[in-house]
């Protein structure tokens, strides 16, 4: 009788090391804390966090009222909503444990699709799991993890995007094929659910790329002749495309809507920051140094002689192309490539803000060109065994005449080299080179080049954070907090200390005496309403608001906050502004602000931090009898000068509804019986018909009721909700009722049920032919 072997398969045992080395490599990223960066502290876990909470509650993240004063929260480019790791985690998981997970997450993707797209081109197990270890721990995917999600994201996804387009093109049933470009189609959603803007632009065009290689370029063998080619390519493309944006349209669609009436309406273009950024040739040189561009010494060299040792197999040409395309993009231009690319649709609008951002895709190319090296050893010719080594050691010479690199890196070059040798001249030590090249691989990304004795951490952009302690509540908003709870107001925090100060309170995110300002987007995890906020989109009215309170000063185009020059401003009365936040005071206070300090009482003080309250607030709703027509510039003009009294007459902008003034002068009564995201009950009393005011963020996609009857909501003094309401006693209901949304849900839904269905077709037939195999 034959034994059975219970030999576990290689690739199995593949997978099994690149989740050990997975682990590995977040034993630095989330163990004693969590590594965090910046943009992940101020934005994105904020944003997570209250996208986990509304899930949690069995309800949509329609609306954010905590920030901004009240802005699209489902339509923002870079809330997670629709971002599945992120509503999966964050709704399942507290904030801490869900971080950690978030970072896992991504290098496992990164790591296990990248194997899969090495085997689907033909390399060994060996090399797949270079190729796979090289690309997830490179400068973005590891070392910026977790900093930059927008970027992590895009190197995470990328390959599977590849994996489903690469199995497509080889499936024969529909079924699969339909599978496969859902696969495609779903990494490339995830991409735009995340990052709508620079990331997908660069996804789209090595998808695009990619296809066009495996079609026109090396098809498959079923492919024969011009025309079936070019009708491949238009099918395959397209269908990917479809699937792509059917299973983002949840996301996209809102935010398409919110983006046409935001300051990135007309692209970066409108922020005045186009042109920014860029590198020149000398700072290709960034691969080679320790930081978020960092792709590793032992990768890139592989890379370099990869045409050496295994020629055109691979798709090699594909992805050397990827790298020298990415490193020329990577600068302002003007090149062929600039100009060829400038004829694609606003590619010149979203590339050309911090074009480096390219090399976000460069990386795949040096980890695969690397895998197929080490997968072509075996296969090398005496001639290609000898040329490797000494391309290698030119490259270390190189190295060292032009780039101010590490010793210990350019020592890692020429070990690359001598291995090489070793293997040319004996191929019997095939198995001590390749482990050697391996060893080599981690210790160079895991120290990224600097060595295992240098005693620096790998982990380039962050700081090791306790994410429990540092978003605990304390002080100051420990008070607002209580004092929400009795009625609605919202606040700002301002730093006295650094009044001209031109760093944002997000550049200082780590100092203590910022936080405890409650800053930086925290209120959206306490639940408090703040009128300032980091986020890179945001109403174009609301912006000009914001520059109207610091009396036309502008401020970086992702900042929204009140500067020195707008701290007494009526217009942050409009705004329901109950409360300011400061530090304590000090015996060098800046004269404006101990003038705010005589004026408004201070309600709390620990020593660290005070609040004063602004009595002269208006609440968050009242009912006026008067109303002017009047432009909007000229409505924000008459209201940060103080020329008229909001509490007695609005500003609109069309034809004013039928109002009268009540008799005897008695004024209306308003209250708010709930107050919901994305849904507010009123109750309105009044003897004359009158204009309810809401100091609530107008957006089209709420919707007024009176009595469940539709109403009319328009603006109201610039930026403000009014809804005409007839004398009486009446419930008002104001609902966020995006259609975008709803039908974006409903296209997304009908594509997860084909994708699905599809797949369940697809593994009955593959059990099917399974059982027919084992019959046989």
């Amino acid at each position: 009788m034959a034994r059975t072997s219970l030999r576990p398969p290689p690739d199995l045992l593949a997978a099994f090391l690149i989740v050990l080395i997975s682990l590995i490599a977040a034993w630095n990223l989330v163990v004693g804390g969590t590594v965090v960066g910046m943009d992940a502290a101020t934005f994105f876990y904020p944003s997570f966090s209250y996208l986990g909470r509304t899930l949690r509650s069995g309800q949509i993240p329609e609306w954010n009222p905590f920030l901004l004063s009240g802005a699209p929260f489902a339509a923002d480019l870079q809330s997670g909503w629709m971002y599945l790791p992120a509503m999966l985690l964050f709704a399942l998981a507290p904030l801490a444990l869900a971080a950690k997970g978030y970072l896992l997450f991504h290098l496992l993707l990164a790591g296990l699709a990248t194997y899969t797209l090495s085997r689907l081109l033909g390399m060994s197990v060996v090399g797949a799991t270079f190729a796979a270890v090289a690309y997830e721990y490179t400068g973005i995917t590891y070392g910026a993890a977790g900093c930059c999600f927008y970027f992590t994201a895009l190197t995470a996804w990328l390959p599977l995007t590849l994996v489903g387009a690469e199995l497509a093109l080889r499936s024969s049933g529909w079924a699969r094929r339909v599978l496969s470009r859902g696969i495609s189609g779903l990494a490339l959603s995830q991409v735009m659910a995340i990052s709508l803007g620079q990331s997908t632009y660069y996804a789209l065009l090595v998808l695009g790329g990619y296809i066009t290689y495996r079609t026109l370029v090396v098809p498959p063998e079923t492919l024969h002749g011009v025309r079936r080619r070019v009708s491949a390519l238009a099918t395959h493309g397209t269908a990917v495309l479809v699937f792509g944006f059917g299973l983002a349209a949840a996301g996209l669609l809102p935010r398409v809507e919110f983006s046409r009436l935001s300051i990135l309406a007309n692209g970066y273009s409108s922020t005045g920051q186009l042109v920014v950024g860029g590198w020149g040739i000398a700072d290709w040189l960034n691969v080679f140094a320790s930081g978020r561009w960092y792709a590793g010494v032992v990768p890139l060299v592989l890379a370099l002689v990869a045409f050496a040792v295994a020629g055109a197999r691979y798709a090699t040409p594909f992805w050397a192309t990827l790298s020298i395309g990415a490193l020329i993009l990577s600068g302002q231009g003007p090149t062929p490539l600039h100009w060829l690319l400038n004829l694609l649709p606003l590619f010149e609008h979203v590339h050309f803000h911090y074009p480096e951002r390219v090399m976000t895709v460069f990386f795949l190319g040096p980890a695969l060109l690397s895998g197929a090296t080490v997968s072509s050893l075996p296969e090398m010719t005496k001639r290609r065994a000898l040329l490797a080594p000494l391309l290698a050691g030119g490259v270390g010479l190189l190295l060292a005449w032009g780039a101010n690199i590490p010793l210990f890196s350019l020592a890692l070059v020429l070990m690359v080299a001598a291995l090489l040798m070793v293997y040319a001249l004996n191929r019997t030590a095939r198995l001590p080179v390749v482990t050697l090249l391996l060893l080599l691989l981690v210790v160079d990304l895991l120290t990224a080049g600097q060595g295992p004795f240098d005693g620096r951490k790998r982990v380039n952009e962050g700081l090791r954070v306790d994410l429990n302690a540092y978003y605990a509540p304390r002080g100051a908003s420990q008070f607002l907090k209580s004092t929400h709870e009795e009625e609605l107001f919202r606040f700002f925090g301002y730093d006295q200390n650094e009044p001209a100060s031109v760093r944002s309170y997000v550049a200082r995110w780590t100092n203590p005496r910022v936080n405890r300002l409650v800053v930086n987007n925290r209120s959206l995890i306490f639940g408090l309403h703040d009128i300032q906020g980091y986020n890179p989109i945001r109403l174009a009215r609301y912006d000009e608001y914001m520059r109207a309170i610091n009396r036309g000063r502008i401020q970086g185009y992702r900042h929204a906050r009140v500067l020195w020059h707008g701290l007494d401003s009526p217009l942050l009365d409009l705004l329901n502004v109950r409360y300011t936040v400061l530090s304590s005071a000090g015996q060098q206070e800046p004269v404006n602000v101990r003038r705010l300090s005589q004026v408004y009482p201070t309600v709390y003080d620990d020593g660290a931090v005070r609040v004063l309250e602004r009595p002269q607030a208006l609440p968050r709703a009242w009912i006026v009898h008067r109303a002017n027509r009047v432009a909007p510039e000229q409505a924000l003009k008459l209201l940060a000068g103080g020329k008229i009294d909001p509490r007695q007459l609005a500003l609109i902008e069309q034809e004013p509804p039928p109002l009268r003034q009540p008799d005897g002068g008695a004024r209306g009564q308003v209250s708010i019986v709930e107050y919901q995201p994305d849904q507010l009950r009123l109750r309105t009393t009044t003897s004359a018909p009158g204009l309810l005011m809401l100091s609530e963020i107008y957006y089209p996609a709420w919707k007024a009721y009176i009595d469940s009857q539709p109403a009319q909501l328009m603006v109201a003094d610039y930026i403000l909700r009014a809804i005409p309401v007839p004398a009486g006693k009446h419930e008002v209901v104001l609902r966020y009722e995006s259609t975008t949304l709803r039908v974006g849900m409903l296209i997304s839904l009908v594509f997860c049920v084909a994708v699905v269905a599809a797949g369940a077709i697809s593994a009955r037939g593959w059990w099917i032919e399974r059982r027919a195999r084992q019959q046989r």
